[in-house]
């Protein structure tokens, strides 16, 4: 009875110990859209910059630094308002997300210029390809990056911290020249 009681408190503490040796887990970290923004409004083939940080979130000292460089990029996606009121997408740009350590932060400042009047939606995704494993799941998702995503998948994508959007008003020029011609409707600098 004794032996077997014995046998039964070895290997209990050997499971104890195994688990005790372990407890230190390693947690993945997060990238995230902390600020985005675009002009509220401009004149039309003025050129403005669309301002966007990027954070690789820390919640644990033992958080892992993951190198990110050519693994992933952030996408901007530029739409106009149509007549019915939804959404024409006119331009997108990618932009490769260098290498951040944790609790790191990237700062874009890139340069637009529209050539059409109307409202404007920016939309400003990081991890757009979806290829960095994050400590948030819920924010990969399929994507298109030539073509926009797919309704079910950017609706997916918008619920997360990797997904930002802006508002811009452009006005016409002024010669009242509402379409620049001879150029795409969004120019990336």
């Amino acid at each position: 009875m004794k032996k077997r009681f014995l046998s039964g408190m070895l290997a209990i503490g050997m499971f104890v110990g195994i688990s005790s040796c372990c407890d230190e887990l390693l947690v993945l970290c997060d990238l995230l859209v902390d600020v985005f923004e675009t002009p509220n409004e401009i004149t039309i083939g003025q050129a403005f910059d669309v301002v966007a940080d990027v954070i690789n979130a820390d919640s644990q000292d033992n958080c892992e630094i993951a190198d990110f460089a050519a693994a992933t990029a952030s996408l901007l996606e530029v739409f106009l308002q149509n007549q019915s009121g939804g959404w024409d997408m006119v331009g997108s740009q990618q932009y490769p997300q260098p290498e951040l350590a944790r609790a790191a932060q990237e700062n874009y400042r890139e340069g637009v210029t529209l050539n059409q009047a109307g409202l404007y939606r920016f939309d400003w995704y990081t991890d757009a390809p979806q290829t960095v494993d994050e400590r948030d799941e819920n924010n990969n998702s399929k994507s298109d990056n030539s073509g926009g995503r797919l309704a079910i998948d950017r609706e997916a994508l918008q619920q997360t911290n990797n997904y930002a959007s802006s508002f811009t008003l452009v006005l016409p020029d002024n010669e009242g020249t509402s379409v620049i011609q001879g150029k795409d409707i969004v120019e990336f600098h």
